[in-house]
């Protein structure tokens, strides 16, 4: 027995995602290609590694912003 198709319904305004992990797959493949989907924005990217976490933000054109921890 298999479920009925259910239509999806869009999101309301663009899709805001937040993306933990800035390591090769994340540059060449995830962040890419989750840009490219209309109405997609990537508005966070968390890196425990801060310089690479500032590199991937300068290369996508974004601005760091610190949040404090603990």
């Amino acid at each position: 027995m298999t479920a009925p198709e259910t239509p999806q319904t869009p999101p309301e305004g663009p899709l805001r995602l937040g993306y933990v992990g800035c390591g090769s797959m994340a540059q060449r493949v995830h962040l890419p290609n989750f840009t490219a989907v209309p109405g997609c924005r990537v508005v966070a990217l968390a890196e425990v590694r801060r310089s690479l976490g500032e590199k991937v933000l300068r290369r996508r054109g974004g601005a760091a912003q610190e949040r404090p921890t603990g």
